[in-house]
């Protein structure tokens, strides 16, 4: 009996912590007002998905440094994307297909090089709030090999 009670009150104090207040959640989830400027440079630097088992397998067989150069079409909120970094000892450099930006949830921070712990923090609970698996990090390497890709 007393162990039954352990594993319930463990079992109920851990669900109450992994759940994100609701406040937080809708708060996380409103779409931008303003589209930000994407155009530039960006390293990708964590990953979430609706797949675990994706992030799963980016982090630990494949753990890519991903750089992404964005750059703008004569059409609004419409953009290219070209792609270069590295993935288990490979270079690569690959174009995207463009996207459009549209009603997204992005924040679209300054450019820089490290992300705070509360941005990864925040970022994670985003990702809780969409159901989506937690985020994995990226490789960081992004050295002399990713520049001369």
């Amino acid at each position: 009996m007393m162990k039954t009670l352990c594993v319930a009150a463990l079992v109920l104090s851990l669900s109450s912590v992994c759940q994100p207040a609701p406040l937080a959640c809708e708060k996380l989830l409103q779409p931008v007002d303003k589209a930000p400027d994407l155009t530039g440079n960006w390293r990708v630097i964590a990953m979430s998905s609706e797949i675990c088992l994706w992030s799963l397998l980016m982090r630990y067989v494949l753990w890519p440094s991903v750089e992404v150069d964005i750059t703008s079409t004569e059409t609004p909120n419409t953009f290219i994307d070209n792609y270069k970094g590295k993935m288990v000892g490979t270079c690569f450099n690959e174009s995207g297909d463009g996207f459009v930006y549209a009603n997204s949830t992005s924040t679209g921070k300054c450019r820089r090089k490290t992300v705070s712990a509360e941005e990864m923090k925040e970022f994670e609970t985003q990702a809780e709030c969409l159901g989506w698996a937690k985020p994995q990090l990226f490789n960081s390497d992004y050295g002399e090999t990713l520049n001369q890709v």
